[in-house]
Parts: structure tokens; C-alpha cells; sequence
């Protein structure tokens, strides 16, 4: 074999697909598609709506104003649609390729730093942080079990990209640099209204199928969807003691109430008088022999027995 035929051998070892590097493919294509389909089924939804906004707006300028929005959309739906599937992929790239290209992007944000950030700009931000912060808390669970997922599989192929490339921010980023200039904030606003309720919502499926397609390759399956959170049962407060008891005699050693009298035993479990046990918690009904038993032990009232007045000595010696 020849030098060269041996440089050709070691490219095409190089060049070589493990089963893990087919499983971020897999992975990659999959999210590719479904985000592409939410996005058309967006687009097609938001521009029969704004027609049916059209109709119904109250006054002229509204109509005028969702028509022509609706034709925005009807003409920038396919760059639109192209636009955010490019953005999307821009974070599905190996993760040290994107720490690569967005360090030297970094360097040049610093020297602008100090620019001021425009109006239409700081609007648009706004809208990204408001609805993927929203959506992060409802997906908390499913985006931890998938960026340890992923974690896990880069410490087996360097062709996964960033652990946090799937965030809902990222999504939602990718949707507003997609939407062309000629479309206003007003307008922004009420298209990601419409993002929010189609895309951003439905995300759950999406992360799912990725957690899912990574336990079938064995990526950490023992993190099961479901149990991440952990639940306490909630302390039971005190019961007061029942009001029956309040006013009968005590002994000093704890025990339970009888039908019939009074007898040591654990405190708080009450039986009737023929022996019948009640529940905890339970307070025995009032019974006969209970009631003679509180008159018979009941203390009896002093009498007080008033002593004559004394007249003084010398009161009877000026009445004599």
C-alpha cells in the first residue's frame, strides 16, 4: 500500500459516524422538523386570523391595520419561515464551534457596548424575555432532565451541541430576528401573541420526544420524566382536646375516659360504656352515668353563717 492510499485510509477514519455522533443527527433532525412545522402552522394560523380580526375590529383603523398585516405575513411567510429554521440551527452546531464563533462576536459586542441600544430593539428583547421566561418555568422540569442528558452524551461525541442550546429563549430569539423590519412593534407584539399560544406552548412534546429518544440510546435513562420533583406530606396540626372533656375532673396520670368511670390507659382513644372502642379523635357520647358522676364529685357550696352585729360598749351605755 502506498503513502497515499494510506493518507486516504486515515481520512475516511477520521471521517467516520459513531453511533453517538448518528444520535445527535437523529436528534438534530428531529428538532429541525418539528420546529419547522409548528413555525408553518403558525404562519398559516396568523394569517387567517388577522383576516377574521379584519372583519370583526371595531372601527377602520383597526381593520385596515390587521389586513394589512395579514398581507405582511401573506408576502414574508416563506423568508419568515426560512429565516427562523436557519436561526434554529445556528445553536445546533457542535458546542465548541459555537463557543468559537460566538467569542469572537463577543469581542466586537464590547467595544459597542457602550452605544446606545434603539428603541425597536429593547422593545423586541422585552418580547423574547417576557414569553421564554414564562415558558422556561413551565418546561423546568423537562429542560433539566434534557441538559443533563446532553451533558452526559458530550462527554461521548464532540459533534452534540450546548447543553442549553433548546432553552425557550433560544426559540424565541430565533422567531424575532426572523420577522423582517417592515413589520412594526405594535405588529411584533401581537404576532408573538400568536408565537406564544402556538409555539412556545407546545414545546413540551418537543423536549419529551428529545428525553425520550435519549433514554432509548441509554443517556442517562435513569432520570425518568415525572420524578425530578420530590413531594412532602403535610404536617397534621394539633388537635385540640374535645370539648366534651374540658370540664370534667382530671387525674394526674393520662388515661382513657369509660362509660361507667375512669381508667388509666393511652391518652386520646375513647370507648363507650359497653366497652365498644372509638376512633382517635372520636369523643364518646355523653352518657348517664358520666353526668351523675360530675354531680356526685361536685364540690358543695360553703355556707357562711353571718354573726350578729355587735352593738359597742359605749352605743348601750348612751341608750341606758
Amino acid at each position: 500500500m502506498t503513502e497515499k492510499d494510506q493518507d486516504q485510509d486515515q481520512k475516511q477514519d477520521n471521517y467516520k459516524i459513531g453511533p453517538f455522533d448518528k444520535l445527535v443527527i437523529d436528534i438534530r433532525n428531529n428538532l429541525t422538523t418539528r420546529l419547522e412545522d409548528l413555525m408553518s402552522k403558525l404562519l398559516n394560523t396568523a394569517q387567517d386570523r388577522l383576516f377574521d380580526m379584519s372583519n370583526e375590529a371595531d372601527n377602520n383603523e383597526d381593520s385596515a391595520r390587521y389586513f394589512e398585516l395579514m398581507n405582511q405575513v401573506r408576502q414574508f411567510k416563506p423568508d419568515i419561515a426560512v429565516d427562523f429554521n436557519s436561526n434554529i440551527k445556528k445553536y445546533l452546531v457542535p458546542a465548541a464551534q459555537y463557543d468559537r464563533l460566538h467569542a469572537s462576536s463577543h469581542d466586537a459586542d464590547e467595544e459597542d457596548e457602550l452605544s446606545l441600544v434603539g428603541q425597536d430593539e429593547m422593545e423586541g428583547m422585552v418580547l423574547v424575555k417576557s414569553i421564554s421566561s414564562k415558558a422556561a418555568g413551565k418546561y423546568r422540569e423537562q429542560l433539566s432532565h434534557l441538559e443533563a442528558r446532553l451533558e452526559h452524551l458530550a462527554t461521548k461525541t464532540d459533534n452534540v451541541f450546548r447543553k442549553d442550546a433548546l432553552v425557550p429563549h433560544n426559540i424565541c430569539q430565533a422567531f424575532n430576528d426572523a420577522l423582517p423590519e417592515e413589520i412594526s412593534h405594535l405588529d411584533r407584539k401581537l404576532l408573538f401573541g400568536m408565537f406564544d399560544e402556538h409555539v412556545a406552548s407546545k414545546l413540551d412534546a418537543l423536549y419529551d420526544s428529545i428525553n425520550n429518544r435519549l433514554i432509548d440510546a441509554d443517556i442517562l435513562p435513569q432520570i425518568k420524566l415525572g420524578m425530578g420533583k420530590s413531594f412532602s406530606r403535610p404536617k397534621r396540626a394539633p388537635q385540640p382536646p374535645p370539648a366534651q372533656m374540658q370540664d370534667q375532673p382530671q387525674d394526674d396520670q393520662g388515661g382513657e375516659y369509660y362509660g361507667g368511670g375512669y381508667q388509666g390507659g393511652q391518652a386520646g382513644n375513647y370507648t363507650t360504656g359497653g366497652g365498644q372502642a372509638m376512633p382517635t379523635g372520636r369523643v364518646a357520647p355523653r352518657e348517664a352515668p358520666m353526668a351523675a358522676h360530675r354531680v356526685a364529685h361536685r364540690p358543695a357550696h360553703k355556707v357562711v353563717h353571718k354573726m350578729p352585729h355587735k352593738i359597742p360598749l359605749w352605743q348601750e351605755v348612751a341608750a341606758t
